[in-house]
Order: C-alpha cells, then structure tokens, then sequence
C-alpha cells in the first residue's frame, strides 16, 4: 500500500494521497520490525521529492482534512509509545526475544532454542555431545532435524570463511535461488532455463531502462529501483553478512521471504523500465512473455513439479 501511495503521490501530487501514504508507512512500522528501514527510505523518497516545496508545506497540507490527519496522529503516537517504551525499557528500538520474556520463556521457543543451542556450541560454552542432547528439547522435528545439521556442520567446517568481497556473490546466488523457487520444509529450486529466463528479463529490463532514460521514462523507475537496491544492501550489510560473520554459515537466515520488501519495489523498477523503455512495437510481445514466464512458474511450476510427498 505504502508502494502504491508513493507511486500515486509522484504521478500526481495530492495531500489525501500523501495522508494515505503516512498512514500505511505507520501502519508498516507496526507491523513488522523489518518494515523500519523500508519506512525510512519512503519517507527520504518523499522528502526528496518535496524538497523544493518545504516552505510551503502547511499550505500544501491544508486538504489533508481532519478525518486523515487524526488517523495520522494516531499512528504517530503508537509509534511513539511502541519504540519510546523499547528505548526506555530494553535500550533497543527492537528488543530481543529473551530481553522480552525472560532467558527460560524462550527457550520454549524451536527457533530461539535452536539459535541458543547453536550459539553455545560455536562460543565454547556448550560441549558437542552436551549439544546434541539438548536438541531433544526442541518439539519441532524439522527444526530438532535442522539443528543437528548445523551442529555437524560447524564441527566440520569450524572458522573457515569466505573473503567478505565473495560473500554478496554468495548471498545474491542464495536469494536468486530462495526467492525464485520455493524454500521451506522442501526445497524446489528453478531449472536452468529458467534462471537463464529470469537472468535474461533482467538483463533487458536494465537495457530499457538505459534507453529510457535519455527519453520520457517516469521518475518512478528510478526511486524504486533505488528503494530496491537500498534495501537489499541494508539485507545484506546490516543483517546477513553479520549473521555470517558470528555463525560461520553462509545461508544463515539468508531466506527468499525476507527480500519480500527489495522485490516490491524491484517489479516496480521491473514493470516501469520494461513499460516506459522498450520501444513501441516491442512493449506487447515482451508484455506477454514476461507474464507468462512469471504465471508459468508459480502456480503451474509447483503443481507439475510435486507430489503427495511434499504435502506428508
């Protein structure tokens, strides 16, 4: 929703699609925590745009109207009380889950049980048959199943690790893979042709968008594009690599649902830069191949390519 106010406010500048815009940016930051820096590269987009009309802005909000600007308000202030009440209480604008509920409380938790029990081992603090045994606790099966990999997995490969300039070769070949197939108790990753088929949309969408450019192209292209790139970059810099860096293992939380808010923005900048860039005679045939390559495999993909045994 916030994507599409944005995308309203810069076709056509309006102060109840501005209102539309903060509220659903604020409702985002309610919502989830990785929201937050998606909320902050909005607000920067709009700002930017607005830059040049700053001093007018109480009389460019004036038609906000009292209804909106409550509902504004509203959002503001459970913001504030949310993360205000964090910073006062935690120190964090997002606390950890034990800082929340106490140490015992989550480790009922499979997923913080396992990091826990991960984490013991890779500090020293937990033995590696006292590991082991401790992965009984976890209720979960894929995830006590998941847990004694990783354990394996690090006594076998240690504190071996990839140079930090190969790592975002790793991580953007993971997420090409975890974004386009499907990741979850089973895996389903694309063909070859098709990753080749998605590599070549890609590729002419950024040749589009070159040759847009230097014509009529909507700013849009651009801002999304930018959105997209920031976003990831925050992904992979500030959460992934991280990530990695404590862990030592390589695909550690680097799954395809958290690029959800780069591939928003990403089919924006994909639609726009194919749309506005391409040239006449080619914007329907390349239309209609690209929908159809992106309807063929979703659906149709996962229903030709499993059986009963991916259901259990």
């Amino acid at each position: 929703a916030a994507f599409y106010y944005l995308a309203e406010l810069r076709s056509n500048w309006d102060p109840k699609t501005l209102a539309a815009l903060l509220l659903a940016t604020g409702l985002g930051c309610l919502t989830k925590r990785s929201f937050l820096p998606l909320a902050a590269l909005i607000i920067a987009a709009v700002l930017f745009h607005e830059r040049r009309h700053l001093k007018d802005a109480r009389a460019r909000l004036a038609g906000i109207g009292r209804p909106l600007s409550v509902g504004i308000a509203v959002v503001a202030l459970a913001n504030m009380l949310l993360y205000g009440s964090n910073l006062a209480h935690y120190q964090k604008l997002v606390p950890s889950f034990d800082q929340v509920v106490g140490l015992e409380a989550a480790r009922q938790n499979r997923i913080f049980a396992r990091d826990f029990i991960l984490d013991g081992y890779r500090e020293g603090r937990i033995e590696f048959a006292r590991a082991l045994q401790l992965t009984a606790t976890i209720d979960h099966a894929g995830d006590r199943r998941s847990t004694r990999n990783l354990l394996e997995i690090s006594r076998r490969h240690g504190d071996r690790r990839v140079a930090w300039f190969m790592y975002p070769i790793h991580w953007s070949s993971i997420m090409f893979d975890r974004s386009l197939g499907y990741f979850g108790h089973g895996d389903l990753y694309r063909q070859p042709w098709e990753r080749v088929a998605f590599g070549l949309v890609l590729a002419l969408a950024l040749v589009f968008h070159a040759r847009g450019r230097r014509g009529s192209q909507s700013p849009l292209a651009g801002e999304f594009g930018g959105i997209a790139l920031a976003y990831g970059l925050v992904l992979l810099a500030l959460v992934n690599y991280p990530t990695y860096a404590e862990k030592g293992l390589i695909d550690a939380g680097v799954q395809g649902r958290y690029l959800f808010p780069v591939w928003v923005p990403l089919m924006g900048w994909l639609a726009c830069a194919l749309a506005e860039g391409a040239p006449r005679s080619l914007r329907l045939p390349v239309a209609a191949a690209v929908c159809a390559l992106f309807v063929y495999s979703d659906g149709p993909t996962f229903w030709l390519r499993t059986s009963s045994a991916w259901f259990g």
